[in-house]
């Protein structure tokens, strides 16, 4: 190869390493966390009283609230979706969760659609191992 050329080569190597250096600090990376999205369900028969037991600031309340709409003998599957989708993104305790999940598996009009919901968003409902093995033992029922 010619000197001159491999001179330029050479050149253009080191100031491409140099721009690189001197730009790259200055990019930003963005990271992308994505949001679980947000499901718009058609109203139920306890569409409201859903609403109100989620409004409950107490977590104790909340759960008694959920829990007898979740033994209603005509909780429409609709209804036990939106209970299932509370259960998942509310910041609520891990074993009160867990216990509005088994009331509502334990309801004889709980849909075998519904269960699969559970069973599926188990990891978001319930964040303890403990509460994990009841729901997994009550959906095995």
């Amino acid at each position: 190869m010619n000197p001159t050329v491999k001179s330029v080569l050479s050149r253009s190597i080191v100031l491409a390493v140099v721009a690189s250096a001197a730009l790259l600090p200055g990019c930003i990376i963005v990271s992308r966390h994505e949001e679980p999205a947000t499901v718009v369900l058609p109203e139920g028969k306890y569409t409201g009283a859903i609403r109100a037991a989620q409004a409950i600031s107490f977590s104790d309340e909340r759960t008694a609230a959920l829990t007898t709409i979740a033994r209603k003998d005509d909780l429409e599957e609709i209804d036990q979706h939106r209970i299932v989708y509370l259960l998942r993104r509310d910041g609520g305790y891990s074993t009160d969760k867990t216990n509005v999940a088994i009331a509502l598996v334990e309801n004889p009009n709980c849909t075998a659609a519904t269960k699969n919901m559970i069973g599926s968003y188990a990891k978001d409902i319930a964040s303890f191992s403990s509460d994990r093995t009841r729901l997994a033992a009550a959906l095995s029922k």
